[in-house]
């Protein structure tokens, strides 16, 4: 289900970033967006992440359980001391506007603290073009995860420029002349074209999946400190050219099976320990067959239809399917990482997280 994203929908986000770009000062800006280089329009690109946190609630999950009544997601506009590390942050949701009463699921008292009987709820924002979803753990046991996908405009900001900038006048004044500035106009330089500055919408955004941090940790590869994850980053179509075969191994030698036809990679396909090829979903592993291994990609044969994450390889043919590597050489904490095409088989929890918000909707008069 593909949401679409109003001006309307981000007026607070808006606010919010530009209050705290004009009153960072010098004691740093929350969320350790400090120092000289970030203007406003990096500022944007950088909290831009935090517009589907109400929007994916407010037209999607709460959508048909309101029951009648006015229900809107209350988002943490709180801001911090960056420098202040005991105060920690809220979780993404940190309660239900209801009709005109608010009913919260933390409350401050020296830190944030878990109203008894209310959800926790974290959102994680990823780019569609992103083909990892990852999570570090910072206290996030037993709270409910909301993956979202984002495919947000390129000019995602146009939408709140006014559109007399974009005026046939001020096009026409920008025109260059040829006759005075071009001897021997060539293909590298062209005119500018006209902007449509006729869209209000910023792009939209997708639930990927409602989960438990439990359930995502534990079909999730774990990278310490220091440990880069490997990705598949593409599965070829089927190769026709013949290739010189400098083995025929069953791929199941090179993993082990989890659970659910999920497989990691083992020592015999990776022993480097900095690194972490990431697991995949094969529905009939004894049906491929590798030929030849490189640093970056390996060719495999199928002897029946299979089928490789979410992609489904036929018989008889040979595929190529290439890794791309994160590094994370540098990084100073763990971190937990899957590949966006296992999500689907995530146990899903968005049933029992409706049924849980719909009770607390119900019960409020």
């Amino acid at each position: 289900m593909s949401i679409t994203v109003e001006k309307n929908d981000v007026t607070k986000n808006i606010y919010f970033i530009a209050e705290m770009v004009q009153n960072a000062g010098e004691k740093g800006m929350y969320g350790g967006l400090a120092g000289k280089s970030d203007f406003i329009g990096g500022i944007f690109d950088r909290w831009i992440n935090q517009i589907p946190e109400s929007v994916i609630f407010n037209k999607c999950l709460l959508k048909d359980i309101s029951h009648g009544k006015n229900v809107e997601v209350i988002i943490d506009f709180y801001k911090y001391n960056p420098r202040q590390e005991t105060t920690g942050i809220a979780p993404d949701v940190i309660g239900l506007k209801i009709n005109n009463t608010v009913v919260p699921f933390v409350i401050y008292d020296g830190k944030w603290k878990e109203v008894k009987g209310k959800p926790q709820i974290e959102v994680k924002t990823f780019k569609s073009s992103q083909k990892m979803v990852s999570l570090r753990n910072q206290g996030y046991d037993g709270k409910y995860l909301v993956f979202v996908d984002t495919n947000f405009r390129t000019d995602y900001l146009l939408p709140f420029f006014d559109k007399s900038f974009f005026s046939n006048e001020v096009y026409d004044s920008m025109t260059m002349n040829d006759d005075v500035f071009i001897k021997n106009k060539n293909e590298y330089i062209n005119h500018l074209k006209k902007v449509d500055n006729t869209r209000d919408d910023l792009g939209s955004i997708d639930l990927l999946c409602v989960t438990e941090t439990s359930l995502f940790t534990k079909l999730a590869n774990y990278c310490d400190a220091g440990i880069s994850p490997i990705r598949i980053d593409s599965i070829s179509e089927p190769i026709q050219r013949r290739l010189s075969q400098t083995e025929e191994t069953s791929f199941i030698s090179f993993c082990n099976e989890k659970e659910n036809s999920v497989y990691g990679f083992n020592s015999n396909w990776c022993s480097d320990t900095k690194k972490q090829y990431l697991d995949f979903y094969c529905s009939d592993i004894s049906a491929i067959y590798c030929i030849k291994r490189n640093k970056n990609s390996v060719y495999i044969k199928t002897i029946r239809d299979c089928k490789f994450n979410t992609t489904l390889l036929k018989a008889d043919c040979v595929y190529q399917i290439k890794f791309t590597e994160l590094n994370r050489e540098g990084s100073t904490s763990g971190e937990y990482f899957l590949q966006k095409e296992l999500v689907e088989i995530i146990p899903n929890k968005e049933v029992e997280l409706k049924e849980i918000l719909s009770n607390i909707i119900i019960e409020e008069k």
